[in-house]
């Protein structure tokens, strides 16, 4: 079973990759930051399926940089599928809100396109979601193995990862709830403290990192 405890504590072993972290974060919306974070996050894996209990400096922006926008590269490929299936639907459905938009809010007429728009929206989108919750079930293993291999062609090494997932399946279903848990308490702790308007982004950081080492963790203790 994965230490959650010691994967808690994890982020805090070193203050200022926290604080740098949290400074990332805030200039994410440059671009160039927000794949050095990824790049840092994938670093992260990296080091714990090594074995390496140290967390990595921020340094050696390039090769941080490399790697984040290769993660991106490998999300794009992963989800296209779910993107474009509700693109459609939203693409399917904008010829019914327009009608709408001519009739009268009382009207059977708009009631009944109202009902066609749910339901011609509603397919592709229900399908899109259901597609990205399988799809986003398999992707961290698949960026372990990424972060694990350093190429990009081990992200689709679909074999192996699902034998790594198999291999530790139980603990792949806890560590899935424990972070859905653990994004809801540390979500509920940023939005106490927004009103200082800064200090969210490094609670979520110290998130991010506790995030990281449970997969390099899992990863670390699977087989293929």
């Amino acid at each position: 079973m994965v230490d959650y405890a010691e994967a808690l504590n994890y982020p805090s072993k070193d203050w200022t990759n926290i604080i740098i972290g949290g400074v990332m974060t805030l200039l994410s919306l440059l671009i160039v930051p927000i794949f050095i974070y990824m790049g840092y996050s994938l670093e992260i894996a990296s080091r714990t399926i090594k074995g390496d209990d140290k967390q990595p400096k921020w340094e050696n922006w390039g090769k941080l940089f490399s790697k984040g926008a290769g993660m991106f590269l490998i999300g794009i490929i992963y989800f296209i599928v779910p993107i474009l299936i509700f693109v459609a639907g939203i693409i399917a459905a904008l010829p019914t809100v327009f009608q709408t938009m001519l009739l009268d809010f009382s009207s059977s007429a708009y009631s009944l396109l109202l009902i066609s728009l749910l339901l011609s929206a509603g397919i592709y989108i229900i399908i899109a979601l259901l597609l990205g919750l399988l799809i986003g079930f398999v992707f961290p293993m698949a960026l372990a193995n990424y972060a694990a291999k350093g190429n990009l062609g081990a992200a689709f090494e679909f074999g192996e990862i699902w034998d790594r997932i198999r291999s530790v399946f139980s603990d792949y279903i806890m560590a899935y709830l424990v972070i859905i848990v653990m994004s809801i308490l540390f979500s509920s702790i940023a939005g106490l403290t927004a009103v200082t308007v800064i200090l969210p982004v490094f609670i979520l950081f110290y998130f991010n990192v506790f995030v990281w080492r449970v997969y390099g963790l899992l990863y670390k203790k699977s087989k293929a």
